[in-house]
């Protein structure tokens, strides 16, 4: 279970603020009081007693609070770079080539994988052919206002 958290920034240039701001605020409303964001293994952000990640595109902040390690990842949807593609499972290769919208089905691939890789905390370092998004336990994938947002939980 995780609760996702959007919020509209003036400026992508306010994005790693906005992002810790909203963190705290949160994380102040569940706690009690206002903590320490500490930094684990492979650079991830946590703070003891909650599971949190962030990412912004554009104008947009999203964060997800989970009880259990959590990765979010939202791209806006624009023209997607073709090349990517092919680094992807041969199932997701498929479905991006069937779509009639491939800018948005590409982005429900790219953030799964980038929410997926961030939950499990190593980054863009596993090979992205090596699994399937839409085949991966506790993801969610939606579209909203132009943006794709991901959430992987653990």
């Amino acid at each position: 279970m995780f609760k996702l958290y959007i919020e509209k920034i003036s400026s992508p240039r306010d994005a790693h603020d906005a992002g810790r701001k909203l963190v705290l605020k949160i994380a102040e409303e569940k706690l009690g009081y206002i903590p320490e964001i500490l930094i684990g293994e492979n650079g991830k952000p946590y703070i003891n007693g909650l599971h949190f990640n962030i990412s912004h595109s554009h104008n947009l902040v999203v964060c997800a609070f989970s009880d259990r390690e959590v990765g979010v990842d939202v791209e806006k949807v624009r023209d997607y770079p073709a090349r990517v593609s092919k680094l992807f499972h041969p199932e997701e290769i498929s479905r991006l080539e069937a779509s009639e919208d491939k800018n948005l089905e590409f982005f429900k691939i790219w953030t799964g994988k980038e929410a997926y890789l961030k939950c499990i905390g190593t980054g863009i370092t596993k090979n992205l052919s090596s699994f399937n998004v839409f085949t991966l336990p506790n993801m969610h994938v939606e579209s909203r206002d132009g943006y794709v947002i991901s959430v992987c939980v653990k």
